[in-house]
């Protein structure tokens, strides 16, 4: 099974269950678009697509990263 999880400076903020990785992608793509209130970058998109995971520390005092991961 897979979730996303958001984490909000070294918290974890919430997970959602998701049944593919493309649900998961397109998840992540979703909430980072308005978490950073606006659109994500070519690299940030690649980053998604090739490491299940988005990383962004533009502010130093509210660090984000979303990420697919795998349990049960």
């Amino acid at each position: 099974m897979l979730f996303v999880a958001k984490i909000h400076n070294n918290s974890l903020g919430s997970c959602y269950e998701v049944s593919s990785y493309e649900e998961g992608i397109d998840l992540i793509k979703g909430m980072a678009t308005e978490q950073l209130n606006r659109e994500l970058t070519d690299e940030e998109i690649d980053d998604v697509v090739n490491s299940y995971e988005l990383y962004n520390d533009d502010d130093a005092d509210n660090v984000f990263t979303w990420s697919i991961g795998t349990f049960g």
